[in-house]
């Protein structure tokens, strides 16, 4: 899918559609919705014109979820993205760097690969219970 805000209800029902498939509880199913929001956003806002192609892949593991977020847009490594200044006040701060942290926090592992003109991110999140 393209990579564009009015593609996001798509992404958000196709992630609906894997936490049921794979009867993921609530919280689960939460932290990936948070995380492919945020994710499938910045692609939108940042990852170029003309807008990027996304690929969304989700799989179970025995012990673990896993998203993985490609796209052609610009090259950008959100593991390496400095994280927010939380020293000065809210107003003070400057805008962004919020989204990547949160998304940072909610997985359990975030790894960034780019390879040619794909930028390939792998999220997983370790599981407990069905």
């Amino acid at each position: 899918m393209t990579a564009e805000k009015s593609h996001l209800r798509d992404a958000m029902i196709w992630l609906d559609t894997q936490c049921a498939a794979n009867h993921l509880n609530g919280e689960d199913a939460a932290r990936l919705a948070i995380v492919l929001e945020e994710l499938f956003l910045n692609v939108a806002e940042y990852g170029g014109v003309p807008p990027p192609s996304v690929e969304l892949t989700f799989a179970r593991e025995p012990l673990a979820l896993q998203l993985v977020v490609e796209d052609d847009g610009v090259p950008f490594d959100p593991t390496a993205a400095a994280p927010p200044d939380f020293s000065a006040g809210a107003n003070e701060r400057p805008l962004g760097r919020l989204g990547i942290h949160m998304v940072m926090h909610l997985m359990d592992e975030v790894s960034y690969t780019r390879a040619g003109e794909l930028n390939r991110l792998v999220l997983r999140k370790f599981i407990t219970s069905a």
